[in-house]
């Protein structure tokens, strides 16, 4: 909010020109890290959460560093995606762009994927909306625990450039059990709609005239960026002489 102490004005372009680097600062190389700032931006400006995903991703980082995702085909010829402990912030783009270039090769347009255990819900409509990008339509489920009697619950629609959001889309949690995605050229009836977003609209906004964020997540943010140029330890320190 404008006048709020607690917030601080930034532009498109600042946030754009270190997104990579914030990236990075959580221990991504580059290529994921570039793919990973375009989910972030775009989730800070269509939503104002692409710092929360930031901030949730550096609390939730193994000691041991990032697990490695793997994809595979299960028995219905679902692709799944095994991303436990990873966060959505850093397959997103892929997430998308594997949808897109699956339904491609079916001859009907369409294919269901299934992502496992990753983290940071508020990545789910950037996909959702890179797939719609490719002119195809995106529906997303999620089912929460690993209680197999919970029942799958669409959480949100993209198609033709808007997003509809469900009253069940509250990506709080730190990790969604299975997401599912089902991809196809006409749109799915998604229930009762609580939020048409339309990402365009709000993208425009922040580049003409910037964002409002929290005074502490964007310290996060400055803290990250600032690991790829101030050493970390004693062995870091020497081989910058």
């Amino acid at each position: 909010m404008p006048g709020d102490r607690n917030c601080i004005h930034v532009s498109y372009g600042e946030l754009l020109r270190s997104a990579t680097e914030a990236v990075r600062g959580l221990g991504f190389v580059f290529g994921q890290a570039d793919d990973a700032a375009d989910c972030f931006v775009w989730t800070e400006c269509v939503f104002g959460q692409g710092l929360s995903l930031l901030r949730q991703a550096d609390q939730l980082k193994p000691a041991a560093g990032w697990r490695q995702i793997a994809v595979t085909r299960n028995e219905s010829r679902t692709v799944v995606i095994n991303a436990h402990g990873c966060p959505l912030l850093i397959s997103a783009a892929r997430i998308a762009d594997l949808a897109i270039t699956v339904a491609g090769l079916d001859g009907h347009g369409s294919c269901s994927l299934e992502v496992r255990g990753g983290f940071g819900g508020w990545a789910i409509p950037y996909i959702a909306n890179r797939v719609s990008g490719g002119k195809y339509n995106c529906q997303a489920s999620w089912i929460l625990t690993a209680d197999e009697e919970e029942p799958k619950r669409i959480v949100l629609q993209a198609h033709d450039k808007i997003l509809e959001l469900t009253p069940h889309f509250d990506p709080s949690m730190d990790v969604v059990d299975r997401l599912f995605l089902d991809i196809s050229r006409q749109p799915r009836a998604a229930g009762v709609k609580s939020q048409i977003v339309v990402p365009s609209e709000r993208l425009s906004k922040a580049l003409n005239h910037g964002l409002e964020v929290e005074v502490e997540s964007f310290g996060v943010f400055g803290r990250l960026t600032a690991r790829l140029r101030v050493p970390s330890s004693g062995r870091s320190r020497n081989q910058a002489g």
